[in-house]
């Protein structure tokens, strides 16, 4: 099974949401563990146009999408179409299949 974390910058409820530290880690690191702790889950991905978070998820082994588009940040951006996108980069980059 393939999960698909997204973590763009712009939140507006919770500034810099992502990286904000929670019990001595960053939030996006405890989301990463839980998935990696699953016996489900095969592939990781995040997704993102925060640099800082690029910089946390390098501490794993996940597959860091390229920085995603603008068109792909914004309030109205669709879920499916971030998710469309991240496992196009992942194939491309990987040459890997995600019905492995």
């Amino acid at each position: 099974m393939l999960a698909i974390i997204p973590a763009r910058r712009g939140s507006k409820e919770i500034k810099g949401k992502n990286i904000k530290i929670f019990n001595g880690k960053p939030l996006i690191a405890w989301t990463i563990e839980v998935l990696q702790k699953s016996k489900k889950i095969d592939h990781i991905i995040i997704s993102t146009d925060d640099e800082k978070v690029v910089n946390i998820c390098k501490n794993y082994n996940i597959f860091i999408s390229t920085v995603r588009p603008k068109r792909l940040c914004k309030d109205n951006s669709l879920a499916i179409d971030v998710y469309k996108y991240c496992i196009k980069e992942y194939i491309k980059s990987t040459k890997k299949s995600i019905n492995n």
